[in-house]
């Protein structure tokens, strides 16, 4: 995977950070909408002003900050702990020389999404999540931070996901999980204890499944995608464990 490609989406994704559960480009929903038709804004890649430049790095300093005015440039923006910065140069050969100190990883033309007028339509049907009827909804302040209601209205649900928990035991029965549970691809990787099974009153693995992907059942509560399918996989015991647990089960996939 090259630089260009992380460097470009992690900087165009920041910008459109909510809709990771939608479909890109996808007009959001009024509130209590009903199947409507709704416009979808296109949008096409276009490059920026010829002297602006993307440059990558492990991290970003004062030897990287050097590097873009030694080679004729000046530093617009930079992000000390992604390496990323933009910068620019009315010198032709700016990037070229930016390269050649050696402080960079890769560097490019920045590039810009020009948005255009909607060309299209499309129909989007009434969201099938219900969450009022879950128990304790009305206290799951973090659904409406992340704002999962507009997700689940676009039909972002979990459907067709699959999410591997790597924790403690899990409550297998808890009516919560148990719809979206695959027992068979769960698994335990320590020793003598099955994935179902924990110690205590707080299993942390049926905790944070539940955030997850708590059915949409009219119980308890509700998880941020409802209708994903979970494998769970036991690392963990009484809440600690060698880390080489959770290592053998990444090694295995």
């Amino acid at each position: 995977m090259s630089w260009k490609r992380v460097s470009v989406g992690f900087v165009f994704c920041a910008g459109l950070a909510w809709a990771g559960c939608s479909e890109p480009g996808t007009a959001p929903l009024d509130e209590g909408a009903t199947p409507a038709e709704v416009a979808t804004p296109q949008f096409k890649k276009t490059k920026a002003t010829g002297n602006s430049y993307m440059l990558v790095a492990g991290k970003w300093g004062e030897e990287q900050t050097a590097a873009v005015e030694a080679s004729g440039g000046t530093v617009v923006f930079s992000h000390a702990k992604t390496g990323i910065g933009t910068a620019t140069s009315d010198s032709p050969d700016f990037l070229e020389r930016a390269l050649a100190t050696r402080a960079f990883a890769d560097g490019f033309v920045d590039e810009s999404v020009v948005w255009q007028k909607p060309q299209e339509t499309m129909r989007i049907e009434e969201a099938s999540v219900t969450p009022e009827d879950e128990w304790y909804y009305s206290y799951q302040w973090n659904m409406w931070a992340i704002d999962a209601p507009g997700a689940w209205a676009l039909g972002a649900d979990g459907t067709g996901a699959r999410v591997a928990v790597i924790d403690g035991g899990l409550w297998a029965v808890h009516p919560d999980i148990a719809p979206n549970l695959d027992a068979g691809c769960s698994t335990s990787f320590v020793p003598g204890e099955p994935f179902d099974n924990d110690v205590g009153d707080f299993w942390h693995g049926t905790h944070v499944a539940g955030i997850i992907l708590a059915a949409d059942d009219e119980f308890g509560v509700i998880g941020v995608a409802p209708s994903a399918t979970l494998m769970h996989v036991k690392a963990l015991h009484g809440g600690s464990g060698p880390f080489v647990y959770g290592l053998w089960r990444m090694r295995q996939g």
